[in-house]
């Protein structure tokens, strides 16, 4: 009779190890279920996002602040890209050959902007009733050349290339454009922009 009891007792133990066992498998199954159809909701939205940014293609010029000046060799650091779904190096090290050129941003005298701005303005008023194309509005800067030791760390700069950099940590510089320090604009060029 004991015995009888042991293989009772085990029996039912086996029993309830197998039941705990299914009922594990199709909790896990069911949940499996509803995690895949969020994973659909969500790469479904993610593809809808991504529609919203545009891959960038290809990149011919980057900014950023140089950070380390080593010989020909320039490293700066840009932003992190407007489109979450990009990647491309922050750092880079701009190669300086004897072909690039290197020019630095200085404000225009107002008063030499001013006539500029006002020269534009008639050119407009007299293209609108000829129904010409609208000129190019004049800039509140000008650009002249400098060489590789008028740059500084701590300079923004725009560096254009003749190839695709988009994934490229190292690329050769056609033209480095240098802002040394903030431009602001002439009284002229806010009247012009704001209306004020």
């Amino acid at each position: 009779m004991e015995i009888n009891k042991v293989y009772f007792a085990l029996i039912i133990f086996l029993v309830g190890i197998f039941l705990g066992f299914s009922v594990g498998i199709l909790y896990k199954s069911k949940q499996a279920a509803q995690n895949s159809n969020i994973d659909q909701k969500l790469l479904s939205q993610l593809e809808k996002a991504k529609k919203i940014f545009p891959p960038i293609l290809e990149m011919r010029s980057v900014s950023g602040t140089i950070k380390k000046i080593n010989k020909n060799t320039v490293t700066i650091e840009s932003s992190p890209p407007l489109n979450p779904f990009e990647e491309f190096p922050l750092v880079r090290d701009v190669l300086i050959t004897e072909n690039t050129k290197i020019v630095k941003q200085e404000q225009k005298n107002s008063a030499e902007f001013q006539k500029e701005i006002e020269a534009y303005q008639k050119k407009i008023s007299e293209q609108a009733q000829a129904n010409l194309s609208i000129p190019i509005l004049p800039l509140p800067f000008i650009e002249k050349e400098i060489k590789i030791d008028g740059i500084k760390e701590g300079n923004i700069i725009l560096v254009e290339a003749d190839e695709n950099i988009k994934a490229m940590t190292s690329f050769k510089a056609t033209k480095i454009i240098v802002q040394a320090s903030a431009l602001t604009a002439p009284p002229a060029f806010n009247i012009l922009t704001n209306g004020t």
